[in-house]
């Protein structure tokens, strides 16, 4: 029976500061507490909890170190059903920074299996073709392909605000959108 792949960054190589060089700090807001006279009283909760303008600031400190599709990834079934063990890989693990590639749509390079999916997915079905793969072997990526202005522009804002279809067929969770994108469709849960 093989064993599950691990999804990770740190499994594979370690997490080291210079991973979040280019994500901005942002510390936990503080947490309201019942003044110490009442506290005094009973045993009531000490911490009073946040508001939802609070909650929504923790949610967005999210740093991502793991992977969206840890639950989901068709590339650790496909390791588990080849019996591969990356620890056996001969390669060196290549770091990649996560990019925004336009208005919010994030790559992760370093979970990116060149499957094309999300090419195929916004060309062939949502008609609007603003991603395209580009370079060749081991460079070949998913790469912005519309020129600003264009009215395609708009229509992959508008899929990205209702969801994104390139995020959503993505196997491996490589493709996501930026929380913000997110927040301001209402789709918080989706990435």
């Amino acid at each position: 029976e093989p064993t599950s792949a691990i999804s990770r960054r740190d499994a594979l190589s370690a997490v080291t500061a210079a991973d979040y060089a280019s994500t901005t700090r942002s510390e936990r807001g503080p947490v309201a507490e019942r003044p110490a006279a009442d506290r005094r009283l009973d045993f009531g909760e000490i911490e009073v909890g946040i508001d939802e303008a609070q909650a929504r600031a923790e949610a967005a400190r999210c740093l991502k170190c793991g992977c969206a599709a840890y639950d989901t990834c068709e590339l650790r079934r496909a390791m588990d059903g080849a019996g591969v063990e990356h620890s056996r890989l001969p390669a060196d693990v290549v770091r990649h920074p996560i990019v925004d590639l336009h208005g919010g749509l994030l790559l992760d390079a370093n979970k990116c299996i060149r499957c094309t999916r999300c090419v195929r997915m916004c060309r062939d079905v949502v008609g609007v073709a603003a991603l395209e793969m580009m370079h060749r072997g081991a460079d070949t990526l998913p790469a912005w392909a519309i020129v600003p202005g264009d009215e395609g522009e708009a229509s992959c804002a508008a899929c990205l605000f209702a969801g994104g279809a390139c995020v959503s067929t993505c196997p491996t969770g490589a493709l996501s959108a930026h929380p913000d994108v997110l927040q301001s469709a209402g789709l918080e849960g989706r990435r």
